[in-house]
């Protein structure tokens, strides 16, 4: 019994030496203990996620866009011919064809809206304090960051995956009309610069789900960058929406100076939006958003480094 009871100290003693973060170096550990409790932290996180008022605005501003967008399409193509109508895939609000402009100008606000102050929140309510003795420090770090990951890439996806739901059904899937009233070879042209265009010229119903989840993981990648950087942002909280917004607008200086002259753009709305035509380098748009995703996760390890010492 006693031998019992001096085990179980030992294995809790561990544990606890472990589990908080400390000596992660044996990687053999860290896959036995730490991707349990990781996992454990995220659904932890995913919960208390859930009661932050944030995430519902979000959701609010683009079921309104998303609204708007159906109800302005419903009364400018009432009474049209199927051969004179647009096929639903092209009428989402995140589509070229759309008036979106209004949206993307408050894009770089609204992807950090849904977790990008979570951490302040969590630090201001003392609930960093309880999470990371609960899962372990840098259990807590990551977890938040890949929270912050799948709430904005779920609140990004889920109203324009409902609009184009509800497109298929109020709009005739035969219809054929083409919006951008261009000449044929000019519009076989735009194609061939669209993600995916073989995909779209076969099944182009497919294509257009694709691009709405692309659009969440784009949403996903900036929102958890948000996070990122707010780890090493002081009390006020409005300082994590600068970030994104200084990228966006540097970005959009260089594509109207640099990029345009070398024949290609670099604004992130021209690759988020489906059915964009101009002419674009999706390899150097890639590396950048893996540069983003890579710049979250190396502040997150540091981060967690630090405070653990």
């Amino acid at each position: 019994m006693v031998k019992q009871n001096y085990l179980q100290r030992v294995e809790n003693m561990l544990y606890n030496k472990y589990a908080t973060g400390h000596h992660y170096n044996n990687g053999a550990f860290f896959l036995v203990r730490g991707m349990p409790m990781l996992g454990k932290s995220i659904k932890s996180q995913i919960r208390i996620s859930l009661f932050q008022k944030e995430i519902y605005i979000t959701l609010l501003i683009l079921c309104i866009f998303a609204a708007a967008n159906y109800f302005g399409n419903v009364f400018e193509y009432r009474g049209l011919d199927v051969v004179n109508m647009y096929a639903p895939y092209k009428l989402i609000t995140i589509s070229e064809y759309a008036s979106n402009f209004r949206l993307f100008l408050i894009y770089p606000l609204i992807v950090v809206l849904p977790m990008g102050m979570s951490f302040c929140i969590d630090r201001d309510s003392r609930e960093i304090n309880y999470l990371s003795v609960r899962f372990g420090l840098k259990q807590y770090y990551f977890g938040k960051l890949i929270t912050a990951f799948l709430i904005t890439f779920i609140a990004f996806t889920i109203p324009f995956l409902f609009e184009f739901g509800i497109n298929c059904i109020a709009f005739p899937l035969k219809a054929s009309g083409d919006e951008s009233n261009i000449p044929y070879y000019d519009t076989v042209e735009a194609i061939k610069n669209y993600a995916f265009p073989t995909l779209y010229v076969k099944l182009p119903y497919l294509h257009c789900i694709i691009g709405i989840f692309l659009w969440g993981i784009s949403a996903g990648i900036w929102g958890a960058f948000a996070v990122a950087v707010s780890l090493y942002i002081p009390k006020f909280r409005l300082f994590v929406f600068i970030p994104v917004y200084l990228i966006h607008t540097i970005l959009g200086r260089l594509d109207d100076t640099v990029f345009n002259s070398l024949g290609f753009e670099i604004l992130p709305r021209d690759y988020m939006v489906i059915h964009n035509g101009i002419n674009k380098n999706y390899p150097l748009y890639l590396m950048f958003m893996a540069l983003l995703a890579a710049i979250s996760i190396i502040i997150t390890w540091h981060k967690s480094r630090r405070d653990m010492i």
